[in-house]
């Protein structure tokens, strides 16, 4: 019965020539080149662009990721800007599929984390392990793919620290070997009066994950082809020849 309901809720939504409000969540943190609490950066250009050639409109609230993805879940939105394919999220989001898997051509752009040390430390990551590290790596305890990463190489993580400039400090300080941020942030700050000599980002980077438009399993379930209209349309609009262009002229709003 509640599922006839909610379907009955979404097609008065939908009525014909009547617009529907797609309510989306993203990252209060800034997730360039995917998305910004500050300005409309790429990938929320691309979700908002491929909504409105549906006729219809986008509206997205900024959050702190728990509460973002837990209002997806809970219904309070219809889907979330930036979402990285886990099996925590595959219980109650649905992505872009192709042959069983993730479609990247329908994804919203990569987010980059990279392994940052102290200069003149030993330690290390090759790109498949680390090497003498012999205290907790820190990371954003938001960022579920260097979670799942760190868990999969049984190397021991603290997830206290969510900015990465005090992930900096803490590793000067002596109280940690490495840490992993995400690399939009971690290079200008390494390259920051502050840090410049004493921060050393790693040369591979640690996790380059596509990132999506991700919306509630419900929506999903009941308009498959309306969601999927919206993906594909985000994917052409990525394989257009002006789009590197178009998401530079986004990225200088930061400036």
């Amino acid at each position: 019965m509640k599922r006839l309901l909610l379907v009955a809720a979404l097609l008065l939504v939908a009525l014909p020539g009547q617009a529907r409000t797609v309510s989306l969540c993203l990252a209060e943190r800034e997730l360039l080149p995917v998305s910004s609490a500050r300005f409309e950066a790429p990938g929320q250009y691309l979700a908002r662009l491929a909504i409105e050639h549906q006729g219809d409109r986008a509206v997205f609230t900024a959050l702190p990721w728990r509460r973002c993805v837990a209002g997806v879940r809970n219904q309070q939105f219809d889907g979330a800007i930036g979402v990285v394919v886990t099996e925590s999220f595959l219980t109650y989001m649905h992505f872009p599929m192709a042959e069983g898997a993730p479609d990247p051509s329908k994804s919203l752009g990569n987010i980059v984390f990279v392994a940052m040390r102290p200069v003149g430390s030993s330690a290390s990551w090759d790109g498949g392990r680390f090497r003498n590290v012999t205290r907790p790596v820190l990371y954003n305890s938001a960022a579920q793919a260097i979670q799942d990463k760190l868990t999969q190489l049984g190397v021991p993580k603290n997830s206290d620290t969510p900015q990465e400039e005090r992930m900096m400090e803490i590793m000067l300080s002596g109280r940690a070997d490495i840490a992993v941020g995400r690399e939009d942030a971690v290079v200008p700050l390494a390259e920051s009066p502050a840090f410049r000599g004493r921060i050393e980002v790693l040369p591979r980077p640690f996790v380059s994950t596509p990132t999506y438009l991700a919306f509630r399993r419900t929506i999903w379930e009941s308009d498959p082809m309306y969601v999927e209209a919206i993906w594909s349309d985000i994917a052409r609009q990525r394989a257009a020849p002006d789009w590197e262009e178009t998401a530079r002229r986004l990225l200088e709003q930061k400036k």
